[in-house]
């Protein structure tokens, strides 16, 4: 186990977004230790939800929500246990949609 004095790391995972933490937990979860490194002050990458909009601040979106239509397809919610965590899946239709600055709108729907 790594402590100051000895601070190795079996691996060392570059980016805290949504990929880099599940492949931290499913690392950890096999007895390795693990340093997630993160250049922004916030975790979650692309699926972290911000004001993306100047003239809505007050509208958070995630660019990375996206994944949410797809996470359905893998184990990964039940083997991390992320219900126990806060995840709370909700099914709309579309599943996912956004809209650019220039106005372009994509929609990807069940």
């Amino acid at each position: 186990m790594p402590t100051p004095q000895n601070p190795l790391f079996d691996f060392l995972v570059v980016g805290g977004g949504h990929n880099g933490l599940v492949a931290a937990n499913y690392l950890a979860r096999a007895g390795a230790t693990v340093l997630v490194l993160e250049q922004r002050p916030y975790l979650g990458g692309m699926a972290a939800s911000h004001a993306h909009v100047a003239a809505a601040p007050q509208h958070l979106l995630s660019k990375g929500a996206i994944d949410s239509v797809f996470i359905k397809t893998t184990p990964i919610v039940d083997d991390l246990a992320l219900a126990a965590h806060g995840l709370r899946l909700i099914a709309i239709d579309p599943g996912y949609g956004w809209i650019s600055e220039d106005g372009d709108t994509l929609g990807i729907f069940n």
